[in-house]
């Protein structure tokens, strides 16, 4: 398991984990909200 892949590898990839669920929930929470209360007017 170790000759597969590093500890720094591993912790590379949760904190691009963690970066990737704060662009969606930036997404989804702020931009999409938005979006559907500027539907009924366009």
């Amino acid at each position: 398991m170790e000759s597969l892949y590093s500890p720094s590898d591993e912790k590379k990839f949760f904190l691009f984990l963690k970066f990737d669920f704060l662009f969606w929930f930036i997404y989804f929470y702020l931009f999409e909200p938005l979006d559907f209360i500027a539907w009924p007017k366009s």
